[in-house]
């Protein structure tokens, strides 16, 4: 295989994605896309790219990241980018490509309720008006406690000299870590307070991986899970069952692209069987049920209402 850039040949060719003006999207960052934005059908070419290619821009120059003319164009992008997802439950606007929110680290997307989309400028009034009235707070119960508490009674710790000290030891971080269990199970990546927590990879003994995100000991979030006997499933999971969009792969040649609700394949979603057959619409526990329409390899056609996987 031979760089699609420079024509040469690299051991470490890598496989991207690149849109209408060039564009390049890696593997995972092509899979978030297509499931947060089903409804543009963009096209995209997939590529494979050496080292230098992938740091280079379309007229083959080095980018320079450093430079302050990158950083005010980046700048410029970020304002006019349309896709900001507002976090439902603490309202926290979130950058694209993210399925978690980066306040509470709730999944952002779900069939049980709706998550609000604003515009660049929107999120930045957002995040300016939030520390502005952060600020305000702080201030009106600092003034309040100093003004109106006894006198030679404890102030508060915000109050105190020697705050950054005492915050400083409270405060705990992320950290690269490698668990072993006894069964020969392997944990590799983030973790938080002993608990895997953040991008991470577990490995079980019986053969299956996950690769994706963890919640404080959860396989809560995006991720890939590949299991021992074939299947594969990209997308979002809560407490380790596929949970929202998603899609799911079986080594019989099986596969299905939608909603997944608490590890069952139900919602709305597109099943392709082996045999060449494609059921478009509601499904309960992996079998059509509710409105939908059956493609037969051999060209017939059946729409309306199915009930357990039987036309009525």
């Amino acid at each position: 295989m031979k760089c699609y850039k420079c024509n040469g040949s690299d051991s470490m060719l890598k496989i991207v994605y690149l849109d209408k003006n060039n564009k390049k999207l890696s593997d995972r960052e092509f899979s978030a896309y297509r499931i947060m934005h089903p409804e543009l059908k963009e096209s995209f070419q997939q590529v494979a790219m050496c080292g230098i290619c992938m740091d280079s821009d379309g007229n083959g120059n080095q980018v320079q990241y450093s430079t302050l003319a990158s950083k005010l164009n980046k700048r410029k992008k970020v304002k006019k980018h349309e896709n900001y997802y507002v976090c439902p439950f603490c309202d926290t606007a979130n950058e694209p490509l993210r399925n978690t929110c980066k306040q509470c680290d709730r999944i952002l997307f779900s069939t049980q309720y709706e998550t609000k989309r604003i515009n660049g400028v929107s999120a930045l009034k957002r995040k300016k008006g939030r520390k502005l009235w952060y600020v305000f707070s702080l201030l009106f119960v600092a003034t309040v406690l100093y003004y109106f508490l006894p006198m030679g009674a404890d102030k508060p710790m915000f109050l105190q000299t020697d705050f950054s000290e005492k915050v400083s030891s409270n405060v705990t971080k992320l950290t690269e870590s490698k668990y072993t269990w006894a069964d020969g199970s392997k944990y590799v990546g983030k973790s938080l307070n002993g608990k895997p927590h953040g991008e991470g990879k577990l490995e079980w003994a019986n053969g299956d991986v996950y690769t994706g995100e963890f919640s404080y000991g959860e396989i809560t979030g995006y991720g890939t899970y590949k299991s021992a006997n074939g299947s594969i499933h990209v997308g979002s999971r809560v407490n380790g069952k596929p949970n929202g969009e998603g899609e799911m792969k079986w080594s019989n040649g099986n596969e299905y692209t939608g909603e997944f609700t608490n590890g069952d394949i139900t919602g709305y979603g597109t099943f392709r069987y082996s045999n060449g057959n494609t059921y478009i619409g509601t499904l309960h526990k992996g079998t059509p049920h509710g409105n939908g329409i059956l493609y037969q390899a051999d060209g017939a056609t059946f729409e309306g209402q199915w009930v357990d996987g039987r036309l009525q």
